[in-house]
């Protein structure tokens, strides 16, 4: 019966897990709270950066990283933020006015950085590397517009670091199914092909578009 079981279960089990996790860190970033506060608006960008990184929440240095997933779209009237709907199934793009953006110069390890405060009282916050922040610089309006900050940016891992990610992400869902037999009165897990092969290719092509969208 569990055998049967199994191959319908796990698939529901593994989409609803993470339905869970990106849930969660719309909470944990403050993404909803800035949601309802710059809601989206039908403005075209004056250019689109993909595929890029940045850090939500919880104050500097502190909050959730984002990396290689984020959309930022500088526009005549504000700068919209989005992210790869994969990564962020609940979070929808928000618009925030350029008089609504703060940019301060910043410093992590030996990387220039740019800290975003949206608001004021802020609704949200988001670091970003300070060569980022020059691309951007010539689109935006503002303070931002004039403040340049010559950083160099660690170079993009690319290829090599998609198959790292994939790799570590495999090899935890193989240890989840070599230990899921012991938890088993028979001794006997789910299939390999249902608990390790198919969310390891799912999360694999998801990558591998992440890398192929930052270039």
């Amino acid at each position: 019966m569990f055998e049967t079981l199994v191959p319908l279960v796990f698939p529901v089990f593994f989409v609803g897990m993470w339905l869970l996790v990106t849930y969660l860190l719309g909470h944990m970033s403050g993404w909803f709270r800035l949601m309802a506060a710059y809601p989206d608006r039908q403005e075209e960008p004056l250019q689109r950066f993909r595929g890029q990184s940045g850090v939500m929440g919880g104050g500097f240095p502190g909050g959730v990283a984002m990396n290689g997933i984020l959309n930022f779209s500088p526009c005549p009237g504000g700068f919209r933020v989005g992210v790869m709907k994969i990564f962020g199934l609940f979070q929808r793009d928000f618009f925030v006015p350029w008089p609504e953006v703060a940019i301060t110069r910043g410093k992590t390890l030996f990387l220039e950085t740019a800290h975003l405060t949206f608001g004021d009282p802020p609704h949200g916050r988001l670091r970003i590397s300070g060569k980022l922040a020059d691309r951007i610089a010539p689109h935006a309006q503002g303070p931002w517009r004039g403040q340049l900050f010559g950083s160099v940016e660690a170079p993009r891992s690319g290829l090599g670091g998609v198959l790292i990610g994939w790799a570590l992400v495999t090899a935890v869902l193989a240890a989840i199914a070599l230990a899921l037999p012991m938890l088993h009165p028979t001794g006997k897990g789910p299939p390999l092909a249902v608990m390790v092969l198919f969310p390891s290719a799912v999360i694999g092509l998801a990558l591998l578009y992440r890398c192929f969208a930052r270039r």
